[in-house]
């Protein structure tokens, strides 16, 4: 009888190719070992499951179907197939310091957090470092950015399915409010971010995020009076205007987001740079 991995690593995809390869290298040079992997291939039409089927690994396991669904469909489908209670967010087209899934490990088994979020490294396709993106408290959650995020499975988290984008608003916020979490100051991640720096995907991301958070009032996953959600319900509106009112004049958008939420107070080492090195001059596409 095959014993259990320890960490489910998931990983959503959906038209990926250019970064199966880059992902699995860095995957497989994780310090700890003992992971399966869940790829949901989320109806890709590149040759993204040409690629996975030829990675010879058993502890691959792929799940793929023809029409796109969505993130929070694979996500929760990926999910529904993770084998061990631990469940670790590992976005395909991103890269992850090799000792991650030893300190999710060393969290959420050893010590016994619910959930787990770190630090990550912001940086342009090209590799060009852009600065540090922490944790910040606001009204809702203490926020993170949520590919650092692994969590234990019985803690019932899901993704809503009928969000295309935005998914991971709820699950974050359900966490932070109500699970014990461990946030790690070390940097853990490169997160590439030019890739999602569009003005209309923004706005769409936003009016995804305003209808999670109604749900969120509504299923009463955080306690909020009347006056607090009202102070929140007027900023949504109010940076809801300023997005479309940026449609005119594009540039300054991209002018305004290029360092939003970056903490220069967290420190780069040495091994985060020979990292991001080691990757740009084997995997820079740019």
């Amino acid at each position: 009888m095959n014993r259990k991995p320890i960490l489910s690593v998931l990983s959503p995809t959906y038209n990926c190719s250019d970064y199966i390869t880059r992902s699995y290298d860095c995957l497989s040079n994780q310090l700890f070992t003992d992971w399966e992997w869940i790829v949901v291939d989320d109806g890709s039409s590149d040759n993204s499951l040409e690629i996975l089927n030829a990675i010879d690994d058993p502890r691959i396991k792929i799940i793929s179907y023809e029409i796109n669904m969505g993130r929070g469909y694979a996500r929760n489908l990926g999910l529904k197939n993770c084998n061990t209670d631990i469940v670790v967010i590992w976005d395909i087209d991103d890269l992850y310091l090799p000792e991650r899934l030893y300190l999710i490990y060393n969290s959420l088994v050893v010590e016994n957090y619910d959930f787990f979020a770190s630090c990550a490294l912001v940086v342009r396709n090209n590799f060009e470092i852009k600065g540090v993106r922490s944790f910040y408290k606001n009204k809702l959650y203490k926020s993170f950015v949520h590919p650092t995020l692994a969590f234990k499975k019985s803690t019932n988290v899901g993704y809503d399915e009928t969000m295309r984008a935005g998914e991971d608003l709820l699950p974050m916020v359900t966490l932070s409010n109500n699970f014990k979490g461990f946030y790690s100051d070390k940097i853990l991640m490169l997160y590439f971010e030019d890739r999602e720096i569009n003005l209309r995907k923004s706005i769409f991301m936003h009016d995804s995020h305003m209808i999670s958070i109604k749900r969120i009032f509504k299923q009463k996953i955080i306690n909020l009076s009347l006056k607090e959600k009202f102070i929140i319900n007027i900023g949504l509106i109010l940076k809801k205007i300023a997005l479309r009112i940026l449609l005119i004049f594009p540039s300054i958008y991209l002018k305004s987001v290029a360092y939003r939420d970056i903490n220069n107070t967290v420190k780069i080492s040495e091994s985060d740079l020979k990292f991001l090195e080691n990757y740009k001059n084997k995997y820079n596409l740019y």
